[in-house]
């Protein structure tokens, strides 16, 4: 008894696959370490956003910097900033000069404080802390280190690279990238050969 069946094939555009030049392979790796980045930074946000609590994902995306592959340097990275960030309030004291910059609002704590020094926060200090304005107007949540007279400290957030290595969000960033890499890159082959395919050639 003969069996019939159908068989699909695609041997022009296989043949276009292999007659893709060096070039070409070089300009879809380079695409695709380039996306692979940028999605993988966002992705990296999502992550970060609730150990970060009260950061607008803009706020913590600028600190997750991308260097971008090139056909000179095929290599794209993302590079986490270990700038700490500031905490703030909404009630202005008295004027005083610091250096912190973008910030969380107090309501919504991230999973570590710490003070200038880089020493934890304490929940003895927390009970203690209180809020200033800058020259420039933007607040800062203080603690003092002891009595009305002795010096004080600026309450800051960690960097969201501490964060990103004590909250495992670098292993899963890792894990996305490289998934996303296998598809990306089919994609890119794909588009590749469909424009050769329409140029005829």
């Amino acid at each position: 008894m003969a069996i019939g069946g159908t068989i699909t094939h695609d041997l022009r555009g296989l043949e276009a696959r292999l007659r893709l030049h060096p070039k070409e392979l070089l300009a879809a790796d380079v695409r695709t370490r380039n996306r692979v980045a940028s999605s993988s930074r966002t992705h990296a946000v999502r992550l970060l956003r609730p150990e970060l609590a009260g950061l607008k994902a803009g706020t913590i995306r600028r600190q997750l910097k991308i260097t971008r592959a090139t056909p000179a340097r095929p290599v794209a990275a993302l590079e986490f900033s270990a700038k700490r960030l500031r905490v703030f309030g909404n009630v202005a004291l008295r004027l005083i000069a610091t250096k912190w910059g973008t910030g969380a609002r107090l309501g919504r704590l991230p999973f570590r404080l710490e003070l200038a020094d880089g020493s934890p926060v304490t929940a003895e200090q927390m009970s203690r802390f209180f809020i200033q304005r800058t020259r420039s107007g933007r607040p800062n949540v203080l603690v003092r280190e002891g009595r009305k007279s002795t010096p004080i400290q600026a309450v800051v957030l960690p960097s969201p690279s501490h964060a990103f290595r004590e909250r495992g969000v670098g292993a899963q960033t890792i894990a996305y990238g490289r998934g996303r890499f296998r598809v990306v890159f089919a994609q890119e082959m794909k588009f590749r050969v469909s424009k050769r395919l329409s140029r005829g050639g």
